[in-house]
């Protein structure tokens, strides 16, 4: 192996953001990810400055100046971590490409009142809305928005019905509020913050939203990081539905092996969703509850400001 333009293993110190984007602005330096990622093994300086094909004064120059991305092994070069979500990013079409998708019907039902479905992706969120009721988002959203995915990469598009489509933005979905209601943002892994979102005087008016905050629910739980601003805002009852009790109410109604199959269970039963109820039990402390239908009486559960369930009570 040979010692050319080695960093010699010096481990790189953190750099900004603004740093990040100007070291990755050169197309020699994403041929030199581009390589190292393809040949899936370290290489010499030799071997990856021939497959790159620039002269070697250059080469060494845009190498070095990759140290952030690229190590030096006892074997060769080879990717960090950082460089492999480069090039991620570059082959889920993140960086690469703008696709559109026009509200187009799909043929399933909306969860919520059992209408027909359209899809819109743009500007790399995915939104799905039901062609008749209100949906659930409301705000800057559309009418009849019940999901917005923002970062859904173009790559989730290729080689997929539309329905299959509407299935990955839901699974997408709700493991990212899922995620987050740990405390664990899905997309940086820092701290993600969990607020109630209340309406105080939630009346719904005749075009199916509340006129005070513009939306259907009266209550939404908010997810957000404040490291990289990724934000979720599901209706209460969807992060609800992963609390062993409501997950082991679940399994003795339907009975399912995945948890995949646990979430189509709510797009393939609407008249379920509509039996869900949720309602403010107090203010201060903020006390919410949501109810879900069983086969006797209703399995309830209660949650404080910080999404923490306070109280459970069990059907039968």
């Amino acid at each position: 192996m040979e010692d050319e333009g080695a960093f010699d293993g010096i481990e790189p110190g953190g750099v900004t953001p603004t740093e990040a984007f100007s070291l990755l602005g050169n197309e020699t330096r994403i041929s030199i990810l581009q390589t190292l990622w393809e040949d899936e093994e370290s290489m010499s300086f030799s071997d990856l400055q021939c497959a790159v094909g620039v002269d070697k004064g250059n080469f060494n120059y845009h190498l070095n100046e990759l140290s952030h991305f690229v190590r030096r092994g006892e074997e060769g070069y080879e990717l960090r971590e950082t460089g492999k979500q480069v090039i991620r990013a570059v082959l889920a079409g993140v960086i690469t490409d703008v696709p559109e998708l026009d509200p187009v019907p799909i043929g399933r039902p909306c969860p919520f009142c059992g209408s027909g479905i359209s899809l819109r992706y743009e500007d790399e969120t995915m939104m799905a809305s039901c062609e008749s009721c209100a949906g659930t988002s409301g705000g800057d959203l559309p009418r009849g928005v019940f999901m917005s995915i923002d970062g859904f990469p173009p790559a989730g598009l290729a080689g997929r019905s539309l329905p299959e489509v509407l299935e990955v933005a839901h699974l997408l979905f709700e493991a990212s509020a899922a995620t987050m209601a740990q405390g664990v943002c899905p997309e940086c892994s820092a701290r993600a913050e969990t607020e109630l979102l209340v309406c105080e005087e939630h009346e719904i008016v005749s075009d199916g939203l509340c006129e005070a905050c513009g939306r259907v629910p009266e209550i939404l739980v908010e997810f957000t990081c404040r490291n990289c601003g990724t934000a979720s805002r599901p209706v209460l009852w969807m992060p609800a539905i992963y609390h062993p009790a409501a997950v082991a109410l679940f399994y003795e109604r339907w009975g399912f092996d995945t948890f995949r199959e646990l979430q189509r269970l709510f797009f393939t039963n609407p008249g379920y969703v509509e039996g869900i109820s949720e309602e403010v039990v107090s203010t201060d402390p903020l006390r919410v509850r949501v109810e879900f239908p069983a086969e006797t009486g209703r399995l309830g559960l209660t949650f404080d400001e910080a999404f923490d369930v306070v109280e459970i009570e069990r059907p039968g």
